[in-house]
């Protein structure tokens, strides 16, 4: 379980040993520490249990962009303490290694390699507490060939070996090896054409859970004033060593412009068929607001998701709002468990003064268990309001209170009611 966190660690301390010589190295050292109250720290209906939870943490990043070496890298380390003893605490690695990049042949060969942790539950229909949060950490190494066949062509041909392991016993760890290719065209300055193929296998998984994966694609990529369109078809093929093959379109719809009555939009449509060892790379990318909570599947399944995201932002002197919402379809197909979840998520943010920020936060969201019927219908509430102060340049302190409630028509038991309040303290290190 520990030897993809290792490896990223590796990385980094190597990083660190061998780039501060150089003036292109961007490198910045977190410490923070916050203790919150919540008067339901089980998220339970009743027998409601309070706790104080200490969280200290250090985080590093690292920017690095030579001519032959490029590095992203981001490491959180964090410590969790619950005075009242209701969970125990631990210490765990929140994030780890991003990007590791180096040429071989300059604009010929390079080699990528890539760590990344994420957090889910081990059932989606858990209450998101300690106990049922499990980790999956994934490493991605290996070549990449780019050859320019003339200004506006390129070829790219890309083998990885893959390392998936997930703290879940239901979930199986796995080695794989994945293999792309793609042929790109840039019609003309505003206008990118490309197709491509990608194959991969596992080379070590739990008996019953090896799994091929084929899939094609070609993408469209528009550029236009104060924005940009990307769409990509194809088809996915997943084929389990031991159960029939499932096959389903591919698509991926991103849509970004800015200035539409004021305001900057942004649309995602995603489509595709994975197995839940692994997930899908969107996953990878971690929760981004209060309105996202994990992800989470029991054992190992193939899963094909819908998934759409619609977002709106405008700034207005020193206000900032945000409204987004979303839409989403899974499907488990060996269990044939189905389920559905539709939300809305809105944040203000006021700019007091120079140095003092508030905000306030409101998230909407319905999980429809369709397949399981002493479940249903989740419709979960989240109230927050927040502010932080810049003490110094490398000091700041903040606090929030928040209200967060589920209520369930079919089953009281899943039903809860929490308040929570907590301060914290950010000190830049580097």
């Amino acid at each position: 379980m520990l030897m993809s966190c290792k490896l990223g660690l590796y990385f980094i301390i190597a990083f660190f040993c061998t780039s501060f010589t150089t003036n292109a190295t961007e490198l910045s050292v977190d410490f923070s520490t916050e203790a919150e109250y919540n008067n339901n720290i089980r998220l339970a209906s009743t027998d409601k249990e309070d706790e104080v939870v200490q969280t200290g943490s250090l985080s590093v990043e690292v920017l690095e962009a030579r001519k032959s070496l490029q590095i992203n890298a981001n490491f959180l380390l964090e410590k969790e303490h619950y005075y009242n003893d209701t969970f125990s605490g631990e210490t765990s690695m929140r994030a780890g290694f991003g990007l590791f990049n180096f040429d071989l042949v300059e604009s010929f060969l390079s080699w990528k390699t890539s760590f990344t942790r994420t957090e889910l539950l081990s059932d989606a229909a858990d209450t998101d507490t300690p106990d049922s949060r499990e980790y999956r950490n994934i490493l991605r190494s290996g070549p990449t060939i780019s050859y320019n066949i003339s200004k506006t062509t390129r070829v790219d041909l890309l083998v990885n070996y893959i390392n998936v392991e997930n703290s879940d016993d239901d979930v199986s760890d796995s080695e794989r090896l994945d293999s792309s290719f793609s042929f790109s065209n840039s019609l003309n300055r505003i206008t990118d054409l490309s197709f491509g193929a990608k194959y991969g296998e596992s080379i070590d998984a739990d008996e019953g859970d090896e799994y091929a994966n084929a899939n094609i694609y070609i993408e469209f990529v528009r550029r236009f004033s104060h924005g940009n369109l990307q769409l990509s078809i194809g088809r996915t093929k997943l084929m389990p060593e031991d159960s029939a093959s499932t096959e389903g379109s591919f698509y991926n719809v991103l849509l970004n412009k800015e200035q539409v009555l004021l305001h900057d939009i942004s649309f995602e449509y995603q489509q595709d068929i994975s197995e839940t060892s692994i997930g899908f790379e969107s996953d990878e990318e971690g929760v981004t607001d209060v309105n996202s909570p994990l992800d989470g599947h029991v054992s190992s399944d193939v899963v094909m998701r819908k998934r759409l995201v619609l977002g709106v932002d405008r700034n207005v002197g020193s206000y900032n709002y945000t409204v987004s919402g979303f839409w989403e379809e899974e499907t488990l197909v060996i269990q044939d468990d189905d389920e559905k979840s539709y939300g809305l998520n809105f944040r203000f943010e006021n700019q007091i003064y120079q140095d003092l920020i508030s905000g306030f936060e409101y998230a909407y969201r319905i999980n429809d268990f369709i397949d399981r019927p002493s479940i249903r219908e989740d419709k979960t509430v989240n109230y927050r309001v927040y502010a932080n102060y810049v003490v110094s340049t490398d000091l700041s302190v903040s606090g929030f209170v928040g209200f967060g409630s589920r209520s369930n028509s079919k089953n009281d038991a899943r039903e809860y009611e929490e308040l929570s309040t907590g301060l914290g303290l950010k000190w830049a290190l580097y």
